[in-house]
């Protein structure tokens, strides 16, 4: 079953309605509220009006949205993200409410479960690993070197924190990065190198060239995205981390590969 919600009907007039709501909760008393579960249940539905009014203001055609949701999702939606509170985790419910307008069928509902247990430390900590996150053959790979480096250590990035993303399921851990905690699974696939390949990072790109005669391979590290983490990945709001890609062009893994047998020149890695 799928639920047509006009959002252009319906924020009409959801600021009065929280208006309202928030100057009747403000009123209450012991005497006209004696049971939490009402004052529990306006507060959801205060909750639920502000990230549809934010899913509203996001969407491509936010003057008259038609959000075709499949009925259960909508349902799991509303239930999930009744509790949100802090308003820059609105807005990420509000940017998945969105997006699931815009393309039905971007977050699976497995997605959306996980979400209930996200903190706001936690949204953080998922955007800046997210920042480290380059596009390489058409797919979309964190490339996570050296975490005591301080271009990874100066954005939250630390042991710690990927051991912790990883126990929310948005990351996976080859148990060579860190031990024997780690998941026990090879991850990452090598890429095997003819004579270029490039390495994009936003508006950036580095160059990969093999100027010997054989052809050899490329460790893309040790993480990845689960499928929660990349559906996710599709409604961060990433920044660029100042010195990433000079740190790819000197510090990242070119030694263990390819030993002396590698220079820089200009944006170009030429293994030689």
């Amino acid at each position: 079953m799928n639920i047509d919600l006009n959002l252009g009907e319906l924020a009409k007039p959801v600021d009065t309605l929280i208006r309202e709501v928030l100057k009747g909760v403000s009123a209450l008393s012991e005497g006209t509220l004696r049971r939490w579960n009402e004052k529990r249940d306006l507060i959801h539905a205060i909750n639920m009006c502000k990230i549809i009014e934010k899913a509203h203001a996001k969407a491509s055609q936010a003057k008259s949205v038609s959000l075709g949701v499949e009925g259960g999702f909508l349902l799991n939606f509303l239930d999930k993200c009744k509790t949100v509170s802090d308003a820059d985790m609105q807005d990420l419910w509000a940017s998945i409410l969105a997006k699931e307008s815009d393309i039905p069928g971007s977050f699976s509902q497995l997605t959306i479960n996980s979400l209930e247990n996200f903190r706001k430390q936690d949204a953080e900590w998922f955007i800046s690993f997210c920042s480290f996150v380059c596009e390489i053959n058409s797919e979309t790979i964190p490339l996570i070197g050296n975490v005591s480096h301080e271009v990874y250590t100066k954005n939250g990035i630390s042991i710690e924190v990927l051991e912790h993303l990883c126990a929310l399921n948005v990351i996976e851990i080859d148990n060579s990065f860190i031990g024997s905690r780690g998941r026990t699974k090879p991850l990452t696939p090598y890429l095997n190198l003819g004579e270029s390949i490039s390495i994009f990072y936003f508006d950036k790109k580095l160059d990969y060239v093999n100027e010997g005669k054989n052809k050899t391979s490329m460790n893309l590290g040790n993480i990845t995205f689960t499928s929660i983490g990349k559906e996710l990945l599709s409604i961060c709001d990433y920044k660029q981390v100042d010195g990433f890609i000079e740190y790819l062009k000197r510090e990242w893994r070119w030694s263990t590969m390819f030993g002396d047998r590698w220079r820089v020149e200009g944006n170009k890695i030429i293994r030689t």
